[in-house]
């Protein structure tokens, strides 16, 4: 049967990713309006390329998600990520190639 809410444009090259993909979709309601698209690339109005891991579509919006392979406790906003035990990185959506829409955890 055909999951015409799951999307897969491209399949992981990783497989905590893959994983982590897979948890997502067996959790994601099989319902309207939820969607998801994963392992795409776009170019943004400056001709940079991004890579999306993870975009949801759900009643409250569109969802982008960055999967990592961290474990622990992981804080912070839009320009920094904490980890337990390490030094403070830029999240991704901080850098100056960041994709428009992106988001870090809060």
């Amino acid at each position: 049967m055909v999951d015409d809410r799951w999307i897969e444009v491209t399949p992981s090259q990783f497989a905590h990713e893959a994983d982590g993909l897979r948890i997502v979709r067996d959790l994601l309601p099989k319902r309207a309006p939820f969607r998801a698209w994963t392992n795409f690339e776009f170019r943004d109005d400056r001709g940079n390329w991004s890579e999306v891991d993870l975009l949801i579509l759900a009643p409250d919006g569109l969802h982008l998600v960055e999967l990592k392979y961290y474990s622990g406790r992981l804080r912070g906003n839009d320009q920094t990520w904490l980890r337990d035990g390490r030094a403070a990185e830029d999240s991704p959506s901080a850098s100056p190639t960041a994709r428009p829409s992106a988001c870090a955890p809060s």
